[in-house]
């Protein structure tokens, strides 16, 4: 009550601009820059609330009689003269790397900058946080002078960092015992994307290192240093930090206590020799202490932190692809904020107490089974109150009858997981197609509101177990002509369970009645209130097609056509099939130089221009269009990080000429002779990923799961990085670097020719490819006749052969 009363005056103090007359108190501004980095309440880069929080924090604390803070919610503040009095300057905000950010506001113009140099000039603290410590060559000097480091992202004006970015839980040293900085401040762990290897100043006494992180991979003698403290000559102070992304390590005291600390020593008040000691707020309590000032915000929501457990799974079920598709699922719910684990062993540890609910997207096919450890700590975790969603065959984890994984049975999963696939019993599924899903339940939470949907999937049937679980969806088996449930939930020890057998594919999990089911669903295991996550307009239902006569023949189409007129020459019509080169070492060891003409004629969907390998080897790499942008990507799953990303549209129906440069520590993209993306890399550890032969898909994933809806011409990858200055003028030619080229000038055979001498790549299209890719599942002509529909195919354990089905 004492607490919530000190809020309250606070606020109307505050408020009413009467917190003491010609106020003495050192004042400290916070800047903070609008909202980046997804959704309003996925907890990262939550500036403003950053800002909030800090001054809530201030004004609660023991050195609250010591400062004033002043806060700006939308960037630079509109009368600048309030730095006048400033003790000192805290900027937390977006900083530019390239054109996909703004630039931080004490850099966004020559005025702005000119007017922190007048600051500084009087002695001004300075401080940065997390992306704020971005900065450009041009002001290297003067962020040098002004607090002490910077992330270097430019290298002669273009976007070749020096700096690196790593997301890991690490433990953080404090780096110089007896700071003020530091002050009763200890070791400490945190999950964080940690920038390192930053540009400080090297001048004797230029800066002392806050805090360090061993686990960093960082250059000699201080690319682990991720905080700093200067001193400069004049006397000023300032402090900088690269640590920030997470909201939620607010909530740890050390992180916490270190950035006030900063604040409080740049402004040249005292810092506490116990550091300035302040207790956690939520965004409920800060709203309430706040209530008045200018530019606030209403409270949002906790965020419900969910963990997906993924990393095996039976070979049908493509783990690489569907762990995503959760996680877009999940954070339809704008209150998700989600992490991934390929260590099904993180059970074992107490990283999971972190988490409001996990979900399991795993199945230990010809894997071992969870350790003593890991199962007693998964129990504890549930028994505690934690939520749990199971997806899918993870109900056939840790099952006696898994092949290939003797020793793993663990009988108590049969009570945590209370459908389960036994097999060496009755359970099966339909082939792989479409059905309807009906809502058993209008009135429960999760459910209330949703319409039966159609969805593509596998319908399983006779899930081993008979523990009460309350059934929310079912769809009728074509085999065994019953409703079988789809959704369900029930209570363990004091968790909730949440489990669907929904989820076989991708798309699947993309229907969006089965991605709400999820997301309701690990809100309500959560313990929170689900909500509408409806992310468009849901399809009308519509009468599932009879069956087929078996007699009936097949559908007649004419085979489309592969080539059609390219940027030289021809080129392969990727709409209507796609080539697959024979598998090549060379192609999985960089450096390697990539290049190709595309032109794409739509964004709704991914466009995989060239894929090497299966997504489940560490040495695959596949270069894309993202869906929705167009945005050239590249995936490499045996890097960190695995996603190169750009803000080139590749998708507008016009011819781009496309490049990667990888290197084995960095991958550079350009569009038309212009580099697009600059990345550093690092190796994951060759455990964590197997790396798998196979071969190189044009057009199409080797999986044939997803395709490309455009043309693609004159493909040639070389050894080493060759010079990309401008787009070629003339056809790609073949010289001793050549590893692979492919013009597509004609297909004989059902091979395009390799110029290089070496075994054509072999074309398949929409109408013979098995298991077609997406892409290809787009109407074929104006009779909207489906092709890649036509085609089902069912794993072994279906013992169903390969057949046609019309689709209309």
């Amino acid at each position: 009550m004492l607490r919530r009363f000190c809020l309250v005056v606070t606020a109307l103090c505050f408020a009413c601009g009467a917190l003491r007359a010609e106020d003495s108190r050192p004042k400290i501004v916070i800047i903070a820059g609008p909202k980046s980095h997804g959704p309003v309440g996925n907890g990262m880069h939550d500036y403003g609330w950053s800002a909030k929080l800090l001054k809530v924090l201030l004004d609660n604390s023991n050195v609250a009689e010591k400062v004033r803070v002043e806060i700006h919610l939308d960037g630079w503040p509109a009368d600048p003269s309030t730095l006048d009095d400033a003790a000192t300057i805290m900027v937390i905000s977006d900083g530019r790397d390239g054109p996909a950010f703004a630039e931080a506001p004490h850099l966004a113009s020559p005025e702005n900058i000119a007017a922190v140099q007048k600051q500084i000039d009087r002695g001004c603290g300075f401080l940065t946080f997390h992306f704020s410590t971005f900065a450009p060559d041009a002001y290297a000097a003067q962020i040098l002078d002004w607090s002490g480091g910077y992330f270097d992202w430019e290298t002669d004006g273009e976007r070749k960092w020096y700096s690196n970015i790593q997301t890991l839980d690490a433990e953080v040293q404090p780096a110089t015992p007896g700071h003020p900085v530091l002050n009763g401040v200890g070791p400490f762990t945190v999950h964080e994307e940690f920038y390192f290897d930053l540009r400080l100043n090297g001048e004797p006494n230029g800066v002392a290192p806050i805090w360090t992180v061993p686990a960093l991979p960082g250059r000699e003698p201080d690319g682990r240093v991720v905080a700093w403290a200067r001193e400069r000559p004049d006397g000023g102070r300032g402090f900088g930090t690269t640590g920030g992304h997470f909201y939620a390590n607010w909530e740890s005291p050390e992180f916490r206590r270190t950035i006030l600390n900063a604040l409080v020593w740049t402004a040249k008040a005292e810092v506490p020799s116990e550091g300035v000691q302040a207790a956690y707020y939520t965004h409920a309590e800060i709203t309430a202490a706040l209530a008045g000032v200018e530019g606030t915000q209403p409270a949002k929501a906790k965020p419900i932190k969910a963990l997906v457990l993924t990393g095996a799974q039976h070979p049908a079920h493509v783990w690489q692809d569907t762990t995503p598709a959760l996680v877009e699922a999940l954070q339809r719910d704008s209150r998700m904020q989600v992490d991934v684990s390929q260590q099904i062993e993180d059970l074992a540890t107490d990283r999971i107490d972190a988490y409001d609910v996990l979900v399991i997207n795993y199945c230990n096919w010809q894997q071992p089974g969870l350790s003593d450890a890991a199962q007693a700590n998964f129990v504890e975790y549930l028994q505690n109150g934690g939520g749990l969603v199971i997806v899918h065959f993870s109900n056939g984890a840790f099952h006696f009858s898994l092949p290939g994984a003797e020793g793993s049975d663990w009988p108590e999963y049969r009570n945590i997981c209370r459908r389960a696939w036994n097999h060496k019993g009755d359970s099966g599924h339909d082939a792989y197609g479409k059905f309807i899903v009906e809502i058993d339940d209008q009135q429960h939470s999760i459910t209330a509101s949703l319409e039966p949907f159609e969805t593509t999937d596998e319908l399983y049937f006779r899930q081993a177990g008979d523990a009460p679980i309350h059934v929310l969806a079912s769809a009728r088996s074509q085999v065994t002509g019953q409703m079988e449930p789809m959704a369900f939930v029930y209570d363990y020890g004091q968790g909730r369970v949440f489990q669907t057998v929904l989820g076989h594919a991708a798309e699947s999990i993309r229907t969006d009645g089965t991605a709400q089911l999820i997301a309701r669903g690990a809100a309500w295991a959560a313990g929170r209130d689900p909500i509408e996550v409806t992310a468009a307009a849901p399809s009308p239902v519509a009468a599932a097609p009879a069956p087929k006569p078996a007699s009936q023949p097949p559908l007649a189409v004419s085979p489309p056509n592969p080539l059609t007129d390219g940027r030289f020459g021809s080129a392969l019509d990727a709409r209507a099939g796609a080539a697959f080169a024979p598998q090549r070492p060379e192609f999985s060891a960089p450096p390697l130089t990539v290049e190709l003409w595309a032109k794409l004629d739509r964004r709704d969907d991914y466009n995989i221009l060239l894929a090497n390998e299966s997504k489940a080897s560490s040495t695959h790499w596949e270069i894309f269009s993202h869906p929705g942008n167009g945005h050239l990507t590249v995936y490499v799953p045996g890097m960190l990080p695995d996603h190169v990303h750009t803000q080139a549209d590749i998708a507008d129906n016009e011819w781009h000429h496309v490049a990667m440069q990888f290197a084995p520590d960095r991958i550079r993209l350009f569009v038309d002779g212009k580099v697009a993306g600059d990345q550093a890399v690092s190796l994951v550890a060759p455990a964590t990923l197997p790396s798998i032969p196979g071969e190189l898909g044009i057009g199409s994933l080797i999986s044939h799961k997803l395709g490309c809806g455009g043309l693609i011409d004159d493909v040639r990858i070389s050894r080493g990085l060759r010079p990309i200055a401008t787009a070629p003028d003339a056809p790609l030619a073949r010289d001793d670097d050549t590893l692979g080229l492919w013009r597509f000038d004609a297909i004989e055979n059902q091979l395009a020719a390799d110029e290089t001498g070496r075994d054509g790549a072999r074309w398949e299209s929409s109408t013979t490819a098995r298991g077609t890719p997406i892409s290809f599942q787009r109407k074929a002509d104006q009779d909207s006749i489906d092709w890649a529909q036509g085609f089902l195919w069912a794993d072994e354990a279906s013992r169903q052969d390969l057949r046609w089905n019309e689709m209309q």
